[in-house]
């Protein structure tokens, strides 16, 4: 049995603004990371209306590595 206000799992979901991703992680994930228990999903949407280029994509595979 866990003691009065433990939980065995916590599940938050929503947008982290691209300037405040250093702070999530600084702040929420870092106390995390340090245990086996942290699993991060990861969904990026890039638009951009006159088009992205081949070699963005390319090099956007490149950078992902063995992600994408």
């Amino acid at each position: 049995m866990l003691p009065a206000g433990q939980v065995t799992r916590l599940i938050r979901s929503g947008e982290v603004p691209s300037q405040k991703w250093m702070n999530f992680y600084t702040r929420v994930l870092s106390r995390f990371a340090v245990g086996k228990g942290l699993r991060l999903t990861v969904t990026a949407e890039i638009t951009d209306q006159a088009g992205i280029s081949q070699q963005k994509i390319d090099e956007t595979k490149i950078a992902l590595g063995s992600w994408g």
